[in-house]
Formats: C-alpha cells, structure tokens, sequence
C-alpha cells in the first residue's frame, strides 16, 4: 500500500461554495433520519438559523446502531491511544453499543429524562465517548465538556 493519498479537500469545498443548501441535502442522506427534513436551513430560527429544523435523528443511532445492524459490529470504532499511560484500547461498535446501552439505563435510572440536560465534565478518554452517547439515546440534551487529566476543575 504505497499509494499517495489524494485529498478531494478542493472538489469538496469547491461543491459546498457553488450550492451550500445542495451540498448539505446530500450530506443529509448519508445519515439516517427518524423524520426526514424538507428543510436545509431556517435563517430566521434563532440568531445563527438553524439546520434541518424538521428533521430527526439520533447521534448514537448513526453512530453506533445502524453499523452494528448492517453487520459491522465487530469492525473497530474507537481506538483511544494515551500517551499518559502508554496503553492502547481498541473498541468495537457492538462492545460500544452494549456498554452505551448500559450507561443510557443508569442515567434514567437516575431520573434523566428527554429535555434535560446533562453535563460531562471528564478527560479525553473511551468513556466519554460512551457517556456522551448515552446521553443522546434517550433524547436527552447533552453538554459536553472534556477536561484536561492534568488539571482541576476550579471550584
């Protein structure tokens, strides 16, 4: 495998700049949908607009479900490599989803419910992934913080 990797960085940008709705109504079917948007973008909903106001979907479906569906649940998902403790973990989409399954139970087992949110304040680690998941399997609206192992949080 000596072959040069090309980017399409160029084609790609050059395609979002020429239609940007376009470009992300195609972006839009490569993921899946509970309620498919028929509209891109509202510039009136809110300061910012906002994307796919009539859609909706799920993070952790697309993330984790449908590859394990589609028979990848043993391909790697996650390979979290730290330099901190040397150590190198493999994961794959059905040992995630299991372990996200877990975590989505144990936070309504707590009382979370859809609305809520939840604040995750933890290191870049394989576990942050997994609640950061869980958090969005039962509709919940999640917060994600990522601290630094080295530092404290500030009282």
């Amino acid at each position: 495998m000596n072959q040069t990797a090309t980017s399409r960085y160029p084609q790609v940008y050059a395609r979002w700049k020429a239609d940007p709705i376009g470009f992300w109504r195609e972006a839009a079917d490569s993921i899946d949908w509970f309620q498919r948007p028929r509209t891109v973008f509202d510039p009136k909903a809110g300061v910012y607009g906002r994307w796919y106001p009539d859609g909706m979907c799920n993070t952790c479906h697309n993330a984790l479900d449908r590859h394990v569906a589609a028979g990848h649940g043993e391909r790697i998902a996650l390979i979290h490599d730290s330099p901190l403790t040397g150590s190198v973990r493999k994961l794959s989409y059905a040992e995630l989803l299991e372990e996200t399954r877990v975590l989505a139970a144990v936070l309504l087992d707590l009382g979370v419910e859809a609305g809520d949110r939840v604040l995750i304040y933890m290191p870049m680690i394989p576990e942050t992934a997994r609640i950061r998941e869980a958090a969005s399997l039962p509709d919940l609206a999640e917060a994600a913080m990522r601290g630094s192992p080295r530092r404290r949080p500030r009282p």
